[in-house]
């Protein structure tokens, strides 16, 4: 039977949060230098609860630093290639195809519901703490991602030239 708590409903929010953040961001819009920082902060706590959910002997806090570094690599290279706009005169930046924060914030999601199905599955099969390691592992990545991204791209903005954004 499933047993949820309230650190499953926390990691849930922390999704939902960073993708509803971020759906504003692939669509086009323009947005503040500061709400380019609420989803990893989201991406981030819901990772960490999703390492402290799971179970103390098969923690792997190595790995899920790992998957943190990882995606933080990567998402430094994705902010320093990603196209940029900046309004110097309304403090807003956009970003044309930022669409690869939206799918990573989906990713977390859908990590998030493989580590809730881990109680799902019978206790006596051996790949069941295996699952939750990959999905904490995953989900660190997916935050170190999100994180990578909006800090490359809030230092890149400092240096941008200037462009009239028409849509707020």
């Amino acid at each position: 039977m499933l047993k949820l708590n309230i650190l499953h409903l926390m990691v849930a929010a922390g999704a939902l949060g960073a993708v509803a953040v971020l759906r504003r961001e692939a669509a086009g819009r323009s947005l503040s230098f500061g709400r380019l920082f609420t989803a990893p902060l989201l991406a981030f706590a819901a990772a960490f609860l999703l390492l402290a959910m799971s179970d103390p002997q098969s923690r792997q806090p190595a790995l899920w630093v790992g998957g943190l570094a990882a995606g933080l690599v990567a998402g430094t290279a994705r902010g320093i290639m990603a196209p940029l706009q900046v309004d110097r005169l309304w403090d807003r930046l956009r970003l044309p195809s930022g669409r690869d924060g939206l799918w990573a914030a989906s990713l977390l999601g859908a990590v998030a519901l493989a580590a809730f199905s881990v109680d799902l599955i019978p206790a006596n099969l051996p790949w069941g703490d295996l699952l939750e390691v990959a999905a904490s592992t995953a989900a660190a990545a997916c935050a170190g991602f999100l994180a990578g991204r909006a800090c490359s791209l809030w230092l890149r903005a400092w240096n941008a030239p200037h462009s009239s954004l028409s849509r707020p």
